[in-house]
Order: C-alpha cells, then sequence, then structure tokens
C-alpha cells in the first residue's frame, strides 16, 4: 500500500461545498482586492492566533518580505532559518541584504531544531524563521498572512503590503 506523506485531495473533499459556496460570494460581489472577506478572515485569523492583528498579504514570499522589512531588516544582518525551505524563505532574507544563518531541521518533526538555534545567535542576528513544511491546507494558489500583537508593526504591515500608500497614490514607503 501506498500512502502519501500529504493528501490535499483528502483534506479538501471534506471541505469541498464550503469551499465553492466561499468562492461563488466572491466572485458574486466582484470585490476581490482588500474586501470584506479578506478583512473577515484577518480578523478571524487573529482571533485564532490570539493576536490583536491579522494582514492579508499576496504570497507566502510577500509575508516574509513585508515581515522583514517591517523589522527593517538591511545588509549585515542575520536572519536565522533552515535551508529545509522552499526558495522563498532565503531569497526574502537576500534580496533585503541580509544573510541567511542555517540550522538543521530534527529529524523528528522537521521543524528548526531548537537546540541548534542558541548556538548560531550572534550580535547581528536581527530575526528568526522558522518553517514548517507537510502542514494543514491552507490556501489554493498563493496567499500569505502576518499576525502581530504589535501596533506600529501592524500599521508598516498594512502600508508595505499596498505599496507604501497610507492613502490612495500617496507612497511613503516602497513596498513588498
Amino acid at each position: 500500500m501506498n500512502i502519501p506523506l500529504l493528501d490535499l485531495k483528502a483534506q479538501y473533499r471534506t471541505i469541498k461545498n464550503e469551499i465553492k459556496q466561499a468562492i461563488d460570494k466572491v466572485l458574486e460581489e466582484q470585490r476581490f482586492i482588500l474586501g470584506k472577506h479578506v478583512a473577515l478572515l484577518e480578523e478571524k485569523i487573529a482571533n485564532y492566533c490570539n493576536c490583536n492583528y491579522a494582514v492579508g498579504v499576496s504570497s507566502c514570499t510577500d509575508a516574509l518580505l513585508v515581515s522583514l522589512m517591517a523589522i527593517n531588516i538591511k545588509p549585515g544582518d542575520e536572519v536565522i532559518t533552515t535551508p529545509y525551505t522552499f526558495f522563498a524563505t532565503i531569497g526574502s532574507v537576500v534580496r533585503l541584504g541580509a544573510k541567511p544563518i542555517f540550522v538543521d531541521i530534527d529529524p523528528e518533526t522537521y521543524n528548526l531544531n531548537p537546540k541548534q538555534i542558541e548556538e548560531k545567535i550572534t550580535s547581528k542576528t536581527k530575526a528568526i524563521i522558522p518553517v514548517h513544511l507537510f502542514g494543514q491546507f491552507g490556501g489554493y494558489g498563493d496567499g500569505g498572512i502576518v499576525v502581530t500583537n504589535d501596533d506600529f508593526l501592524y500599521k508598516k504591515i498594512k502600508m508595505l503590503r499596498v505599496h507604501g500608500t497610507e492613502k490612495k497614490y500617496y507612497h511613503k514607503l516602497i513596498g513588498g
């Protein structure tokens, strides 16, 4: 018997009708960018994560990039993560001129090995990006979300997701 490591089709079959109804609603309303459904999703995820805020973005890559931009990652900084990830993790770090510092995975969980993290932290370490692969089905195609309890980061991430604007056509930053 061949049992797949991850069977997204099995999970999809259990929620297929619910997904189709949600897609139909959005298509009927014709509000595809940052509409009420995005705001509702952000609210639900913030509550689920026990956080004050959640900001939806167009992809996991954007979630990584705007998060790093919001905390001012810059050339010379170090960001700890794992090489056992999709390229976007490393690409977001390098795009900002920072250096990825690799920590191996724990062979039992396939997540960052917590025993190795502490020994890699230096005065240049500005962030740690944990990575989980083989998780639960989170969305079709691309999509990402950032959660935080910090008011300043929330406002900055919201601005970065819309190309650095606070108000339409007034760009204060170069966004993600």
